[in-house]
């Protein structure tokens, strides 16, 4: 998994970022976060930070844009709406 982004825990409100949003953290369990940019050729686009938080999860790429997931209930995952996501999707609209 080098260069790949893995998780594990409670996956309440899609905070893993693998496509479920459940409250069992009981089976622990390390899954790779899907859709974010990741290749075998260094030159091209990979995740450089990853941040989280109680709710909600965030990484930025090597070229600099920003990907959220996971609770948005108060629009805080800069999507346009309030939805929970359960994989990353990029912010649009940043410079």
């Amino acid at each position: 998994t080098e260069g790949k982004v893995v998780a594990a825990g409670d996956a309440s409100y899609g905070r893993l970022g693998h496509g479920e949003a459940t409250e069992d953290a009981r089976s622990f369990r390390f899954v790779e976060v899907q859709g974010l940019p990741w290749s075998e050729d260094d030159s091209a686009e990979r995740v450089s930070s990853v941040f989280a938080g109680g709710a909600t999860s965030a990484a930025i790429s090597t070229t600099g844009r920003l990907f959220t997931w996971g609770g948005g209930v108060w629009g805080q995952l800069g999507h346009g709406d309030r939805k929970d996501s359960v994989f990353p999707s990029a912010v649009s609209g940043l410079p």
